[in-house]
């Protein structure tokens, strides 16, 4: 690309939004930043993607801060520090299985997404 690692990509490049997600983390893989902070990473990956992006996270994890937004719970349920939101406000945080006995809202937001994976 032009600008290398910094070449602007969007809907002009004719990349679907997966393709625009994986490419935006090999980006991150390839840089030395400190933090790593993907905003929706998995919100248009299939499952075969979404568990290599957990991989990927996972090694990128052991030498850096990832800090990883996301609605779709399977993304973040093997984090090792969830946080929930309600409207912009801390609902609870902690691992994913405390967070499944103690935060009502937590397990039913994970019970309806459960639900429409059937």
């Amino acid at each position: 690309m032009p600008e290398g690692l910094g070449t602007t990509l969007g809907r002009d490049n004719a990349l679907s939004g997966a393709q625009r997600q994986r490419l935006a983390l090999a980006r991150a893989l390839l840089t030395d930043a400190d933090i790593v902070l993907p905003d929706e990473p998995t919100s248009q990956m299939d499952r075969i993607n979404e568990k290599w992006f957990r991989r990927v996270v996972d090694d990128l994890a052991t030498t850096r801060s990832v800090i990883v937004v996301a609605h779709r719970l399977s993304t973040v349920q093997h984090a090792d520090h969830v946080v929930m939101l309600t409207n912009g406000t801390l609902t609870d945080a902690g691992p994913h299985q405390t967070l499944m006995d103690r935060c009502s809202p937590y397990r039913d937001l994970v019970n309806s997404q459960r639900m429409q994976a059937a």
